[in-house]
């Protein structure tokens, strides 16, 4: 079996790729796989999984406090400089 981990999580069947739907699923997919050739008992993988979401929802509040501090930039930017 072939896996893309860049991007969207991606598993190959016979010559196509296709993606993972559930999004459970391809958290705990993506633990073993990045910890491939280790031995992941439950614990290890809960860990890796709630370092993800913790990861994950630092990321999303990064994006929305970007957002928010660019949105008075993006209103001016077709704005001419006088």
């Amino acid at each position: 079996m072939k896996f893309r981990l860049l991007g969207p999580l991606e598993v190959r069947v016979g010559e196509e790729w296709k993606g993972i739907g559930a999004p459970k699923w391809r958290s705990v997919l993506a633990a073993l796989l990045i910890n491939a050739g280790q031995v992941m008992d439950t614990d290890k993988v809960f860990a890796s999984l709630v370092v993800m979401a913790v990861i994950g929802a630092v990321i999303m509040k990064l994006q929305r406090f970007i957002d928010r501090r660019a949105a008075p930039w993006a209103v001016n930017a077709g704005a001419s400089r006088e």
